[in-house]
């Protein structure tokens, strides 16, 4: 098998993974697979959503940041960055990945109620989005 049939195996092991919310196994398995094609886009997204799950937002934030250099576009890598931003303070960073999303995706609805919401979900005028 070549290394990328090996890395595309890998990576539809861990997307199973992903879907049963086992995300250690996904992440070893995703791991495996970026030692095979270590700038593949979807590899390193859903490496930093797995590693995400498992509350590890400093590596989650280095993959994802990876993932968005290799895909300028990649909305989910930019979601990924905008959490961990949000959670590390650093509102300004998450609202400039906020403004990159919809640049990208105007139709991504999700963003503008996930971005003007608080942290239970009730919805906050804009100015109070950026005020912790």
């Amino acid at each position: 098998m070549s290394d990328v049939d090996e890395a595309r195996a890998l990576f539809f092991e861990a997307l199973d993974f992903l879907d049963a919310s086992d995300f250690q196994a996904a992440e070893a398995r995703l791991r495996q697979a970026l030692r095979l094609s270590p700038d593949n886009p979807a590899i390193l997204t859903n490496l930093s959503v797995a590693l995400l799950q498992q509350g590890n937002r400093t590596d989650a934030r280095e993959f994802a940041a990876k993932a968005f250099v290799a895909d300028p576009r990649n909305v989910e890598a930019l979601l990924v960055l905008a959490d961990c931003h949000t959670h590390a303070g650093d509102l300004t960073s998450a609202l400039e990945d906020y403004d990159r999303i919809t640049a990208t995706s105007p139709r991504c609805t999700t963003i503008a109620a996930f971005s003007c919401t608080s942290s239970h979900g009730r919805p906050r005028h804009w100015p109070a989005a950026i005020v912790p």
